[in-house]
């Protein structure tokens, strides 16, 4: 019976690499806090390799924060998400950092921005490093791929090394799970076990960005970050 049982968990595991997608997206839909706690607890009981959130909680919401703070808090393999604001060219840097709320705060986040037009047409050219007050601040894209398997050798050097993204992989090489799936567990654990979870909003409307120049197709801007991540990691 030993060796059955063990022969078993190694056609689990085999199956479970041989899901070539590495990054996972969970949609948190219009979930409230205590709702954004329950899709934490539940993706790390399936041990993923590293947890993005791309989200921003700056406001106090109280006792509704409760269970968040906890989850946050026991999670080690989570980077938060923050924005720049406020460019100013001359000097090179960002006047001002948008991060989470403080009972929230931790020193694992990077930059969500994205380079959009005034028309809301995404801009393939990315900085993987950017400056506020004299500290180097990293994407969120690039701080979720060097987390997890590792970002190509260009990327990892000291410089700002533009990130250029190929259009042609938008909305290929990752998986979506529903909200409401996640929190009933019904999904493949083979899709977060091991893997790049990135949980935000999935919408074509709300956070949501032209990919191309006529304006006609939209997607959300955490399926750009997963298509970056994509790009970014070997």
């Amino acid at each position: 019976m030993k060796y059955l049982l063990t022969f078993i968990g190694l056609i689990s595991c085999w199956s479970c690499n041989e899901n070539h997608s590495v990054i996972t997206i969970i949609d948190i839909a219009y979930l409230d806090r205590i709702g954004l706690a329950k899709q934490l607890s539940i993706v790390k009981k399936y041990e993923p390799k590293v947890v993005g959130l791309n989200y921003l909680l700056t406001t106090d919401s109280l006792d509704k924060d409760a269970l968040l703070v906890k989850e946050l808090a026991e999670s080690k393999k989570i980077i938060l998400s923050a924005m720049l604001h406020e460019y100013i060219e001359h000097y090179d840097y960002w006047d001002s950092l948008e991060q989470y709320h403080k009972k929230f705060q931790s020193e694992n986040f990077g930059f969500s921005n994205i380079t959009i037009t005034d028309d809301s047409v995404f801009v393939p050219e990315l900085p993987m490093r950017q400056r506020f007050k004299g500290r180097t601040i990293h994407a969120l894209s690039y701080l979720i791929a060097a987390n997890s398997f590792g970002v190509k050798p260009y990327y990892n050097q000291n410089g700002t090394n533009d990130f250029i993204f190929d259009r042609n992989s938008f909305g290929k090489n990752y998986k979506v799970i529903s909200a409401k799936d996640l929190l009933s567990e019904r999904f493949d654990k083979c899709d977060i076990k091991d893997k790049i979870v990135l949980i935000g909003h999935i919408s074509d409307k709300a956070d949501s960005f032209y990919i191309n120049r006529k304006r006609t197709k939209r997607i959300s801007g955490t399926e750009i970050h997963a298509s970056i991540i994509q790009q970014l990691i070997e």
